[in-house]
């Protein structure tokens, strides 16, 4: 009767550890669960923050090309075909001048929109520098929610051509490389991407009234007539050269008309 007695305890006993075991086990599982959970939320936080980050670039690089191609209008003031406002221009119109390609989205990947806009300093003139931005339009949030850590890692993840505002810094957007009036007011938060254009890119090219030798290299081909500043034809000199799309040089003077063809 002893032994049996005893081997009852001994069941029991092994059925509680059995049971306390259990209950550990189920709470490792449970604690791994949530930090696993949590891990994949940030990693996936992270991501959109990158890519967040990745498109507000993107959108900015547009913006500098349409900055590019019309800088001689932006420096002026004047206004730019088929854009409503020059220093903000849509998206739309920005595709529809095929400074975007058509299939850019229209939404970040945190489902946050832009705008851009065109800072003119110095201009018209030789010092004039054009700052384009494109931001979002709110503050930027990751699943709706505002992150603070977030917003930087953005800015991180665009190669020094991205900027935020921060607390109590509202009202200015700072990067590695600039610093511009938010163009949203005193909001804490906003992501930009941003680039500056000024004269100088200009220097490179050939333009209107250069003294400079373009030496070109190859072929140049022209769509239009060419006039040039003078001509001759024998011993006489004529004061204006026009090469027309025909493919004839005609020089003319007052007193003098010579034709040639281009072979």
């Amino acid at each position: 009767r002893t032994n049996v007695h005893a081997s009852s305890m001994s069941v029991s006993r092994q059925r509680g550890f059995t049971l306390i075991e259990l209950s550990i086990t189920l709470l490792i599982i449970a604690v791994l669960s949530v930090i696993a959970t949590k891990k994949i939320l940030n990693d996936a936080d992270d991501a959109s923050a990158a890519a967040t980050g990745t498109y507000v670039n993107s959108a900015a690089a547009g913006l500098e090309r349409f900055v590019i191609m019309n800088f001689t209008s932006l420096s002026n003031g004047t206004s730019v075909s088929c854009v409503a406002t020059a220093t903000q221009p849509s998206m739309a119109e920005l595709k529809t001048l095929g400074r975007l390609p058509t299939t850019f989205p229209s939404f970040a990947p945190n489902q946050q929109q832009l705008r851009f806009d065109i800072v003119r300093t110095s201009c018209p003139g030789s010092g004039c520098t054009l700052t384009a931005t494109a931001c979002l339009t709110a503050p930027m949030t990751v699943r709706g929610i505002y992150r603070d850590d977030l917003v930087t890692q953005a800015m991180v993840s665009m190669g020094g051509h991205g900027g935020r505002s921060h607390l109590n810094a509202g009202a200015i957007v700072r990067g590695a490389s600039f610093s511009v009036a938010n163009p949203l007011g005193n909001v804490e938060g906003v992501l930009c991407g941003s680039n500056a254009v000024d004269a100088a890119l200009y220097d490179q090219f050939a333009k209107m009234n250069d003294t400079r030798d373009p030496n070109f290299q190859g072929n140049v081909s022209i769509a239009g007539g060419l006039k040039v500043g003078a001509g001759s034809s024998g011993s006489t000199s004529c004061a204006l050269g026009e090469i027309l799309t025909s493919g004839q040089i005609i020089s003319r003077a007052s007193n003098c008309v010579s034709r040639a063809w281009l072979d």
